[in-house]
């Protein structure tokens, strides 16, 4: 009798446990509604969600966010950085956004071929002289644009690259200049989506959001 209970138990959590997952992770609203969400229907990154959930145990209040491909990321960045810089081709999805952003976030649309749009990054970054604490390659051309975040992300200062385990980052990042980084891979599902794949984290030694007296993320509600 107790080996058919047990039996019963493991099929019943087999089929409850992701369900209960999807739920209270917001995957299940987020597929519904094709954007990201958590399980109360407020905004997150299109991260897998080890990466959110790493990030979101972190402080940003006084960093400087770059984010080239916004969309919910931009809200949930603006709620918690101290100024963002959003970059976007989708002119239509800008104009949405534009509606939603605080006052501490710039969103500017990319309205060029994809081609060019390191170089019209660029300008823009070159005109203003500044530095990033987080630099998010999540969007437009990729491959164009990863050596892109090499230049504006400070010394300590860290860059998340988000499909990192599609061609276009094996391509460029392996070759470009990244002496001195670490890496850490966060695999998993992202909302909304049906399979796994791979956001990444480059790193210096100095960077604050890796340091070992930090504590472990704890969910603290199911």
């Amino acid at each position: 009798m107790c080996e058919r209970a047990s039996i019963y138990k493991g099929i019943l959590i087999g089929f409850l446990a992701p369900i209960k997952s999807s739920i209270n992770t917001g995957h299940f609203i987020s597929s519904l509604k094709r954007v990201s969400l958590n399980k109360n229907r407020e905004p997150i990154p299109w991260l897998t969600y080890p990466a959110i959930d790493f990030l979101a145990d972190k402080n940003f209040k006084n960093a400087s966010i770059l984010e080239i491909g916004g969309g919910n990321s931009t809200l949930w960045w603006g709620a918690r950085a101290l100024n963002v810089l959003t970059f976007d081709e989708n002119e239509i999805w800008v104009d949405k956004l534009r509606k939603k952003i605080k006052g501490n976030t710039e969103l500017i649309f990319v309205g060029v071929d994809r081609d060019t749009q390191k170089e019209f990054v660029s300008k823009v970054l070159l005109s203003r002289n500044q530095k990033f604490d987080v630099v998010i390659i999540d969007g437009m051309n990729r491959k164009a644009l990863y050596e892109l975040a090499l230049d504006w992300v400070k010394p300590s200062g860290c860059i998340i690259t988000d499909n990192s385990d599609k061609k276009d980052y094996r391509d460029v990042w392996p070759e470009a200049n990244t002496s001195g980084f670490m890496r850490v891979d966060f695999y998993g599902l992202a909302p909304g989506t049906l399979y796994p794949h791979c956001t990444s984290i480059h790193f210096k030694s100095d960077c604050p959001y890796f340091f070992p007296d930090q504590k472990v993320f704890r969910k603290l509600s199911n």
